[in-house]
């Protein structure tokens, strides 16, 4: 995922110029609720340990008397990649703190690229959701 260039060669050997492609990562929640401080997100493609990546959650229908709440989190070190053999990960774990109870909706940026959320048959944002106890 994130912004890549792509380039096509010909046949006979030329090349056309680069463009940026922007190949935006697709999220797997499949933890409908976080009791343990941390998130678990599966991606799609798989991200590189030297990719830039954050989670962002906005809270999912708040109450009509209040902004939503909002919060961001960076993916740990080498995105959670311990082992220096390994390049890829489809899965990070992100530390949570200070986030009050409700539902998020959650998105990502992978390497200048954000994720798409879900809307409904109305139009409303839908998934993926996630549940802070």
């Amino acid at each position: 995922a994130g912004i890549q260039g792509v380039q096509v060669r010909y046949q006979d050997g030329s090349e056309s110029n680069v463009a940026a492609l922007i190949l935006r990562p697709q999220v797997v929640v499949d933890q409908p609720a976080v009791t343990s401080g941390e998130l678990p997100i599966d991606f799609d493609p798989v991200v590189s340990r030297s990719q830039r990546v954050t989670v962002y959650l906005n809270e999912h229908n708040p109450p009509a008397n209040r902004a939503p709440f909002a919060h961001s989190f960076e993916a740990p070190e080498a995105n959670g990649i311990d082992d220096p053999t390994v390049a890829t990960t489809n899965r990070i774990l992100f530390a949570m703190a200070g986030v009050e109870p409700g539902d998020y909706l959650v998105r990502v940026q992978v390497g200048g690229a954000e994720s798409l959320l879900g809307v409904d048959a109305g139009g409303s944002y839908n998934q993926p959701l996630v549940s802070v106890p």
